[in-house]
């Protein structure tokens, strides 16, 4: 059983008559790579200041490591890149490390490496003010990476990045867990890229919680999307309406063309055994990250949560 090294429970936040977060929940276990899914201003930040110290919850407990005292003490453990990477531009990436060494008394001897861990040549004197986003987010994760962390926490860290630094970034947090048995906590509103490297998923939404699932029950619960091509689109909506209304959504896209979401495949076989005649093809897709989230609040919003 993974232990749970980090838990947020029934956060709330007010900055000034507003409510940034009403009532955040998150459990981090060791060796995850947790996702924390939001549209912008649904509290992802406030909430990831909250468990690093910059700010203080209203109401709530987090719990580091098994304990909720001393939170000051756990949170050495955490490595963190909240926003921009605070980063000393009139210097390389060796001295912003060995800056950071001297601060909090760390050790010289991890610098190196810590830079080759993140793709950083040492030797290069290159100031971090000439460096492209791409090297700027490896140099802030390096910093992170300090006093071998736990856990280490990054803030939409794929803003601006190209495809290729992308690609990098995935890789790099892959290695680093794996290899150091890091746990990492990253927002993002990238769900593509988010759910191809994270384990498991928070979503949150006008500073409420709304679900945590492992990337299993992720996958279990996205709707299977599927084109039915047919010679009559009309006929065959009603059909599926009448005899299936548990399908979740269903449109006509064309005359020739229906989309329907189901998270049933039996439905589809169903459908192809009984109107073979009507549908005459069949494109199978599975449903986005970004749609699943949509669902979610939409649900969230009926039930009156949000």
């Amino acid at each position: 059983m993974k232990e749970t090294i980090l838990e947020c429970i029934h956060l709330k936040k007010k900055l000034g008559h507003r409510l940034i977060l009403e009532d955040i929940n998150l459990t981090l276990n060791s060796g995850e790579i947790y996702g924390l899914i939001g549209e912008n201003g649904a509290g992802k930040t406030t909430t990831l200041k909250i468990i690093t110290g910059l700010m203080k919850a209203d109401t709530g407990k987090i719990s580091l490591f098994g304990n909720a005292e001393k939170l000051s003490e756990s949170r050495k453990k955490i490595g963190a890149l909240v926003e921009l990477p605070a980063l000393f531009p009139n210097m390389s990436a060796y001295q912003n490390l060995k800056t950071l060494c001297i601060q909090n008394d760390y050790s010289y001897e991890q610098i190196i490496p810590i830079l080759h861990e993140t793709g950083l040549n040492p030797n290069n004197k290159t100031k971090a003010q000439h460096y492209s986003l791409g090297m700027k987010q490896r140099l802030g994760i390096a910093m992170s990476l300090l006093g071998n962390p736990s856990i280490v926490i990054l803030d939409e860290p794929l803003n601006g990045l190209d495809p290729s630094g992308i690609f990098d970034f995935k890789n790099l947090i892959s290695n680093l867990n794996q290899k150091r048995n890091i746990s990492f906590l990253i927002s993002s509103h990238m769900l593509t890229e988010l759910f191809q490297m994270s384990t498991k998923f928070g979503f949150i939404q006008d500073g409420i919680t709304l679900k945590q699932l492992s990337k299993e029950e992720l996958s279990g619960q996205l709707l299977t999307y599927v084109h039915l091509f047919t010679n009559d689109s009309n006929n065959l909506y009603k059909i599926i309406q009448s005899n299936y209304p548990q399908i979740e959504m269903i449109n006509i896209i064309t005359d020739k063309e229906i989309s329907l979401y189901t998270s049933d495949k039996k439905i589809i076989l169903e459908l192809l055994e009984h109107f073979s005649s009507l549908i005459t093809d069949t494109q199978y897709h599975t449903e986005s990250l970004e749609n699943f989230y949509m669902r979610t609040i939409s649900k969230k919003q009926k039930e009156g949560i949000l």
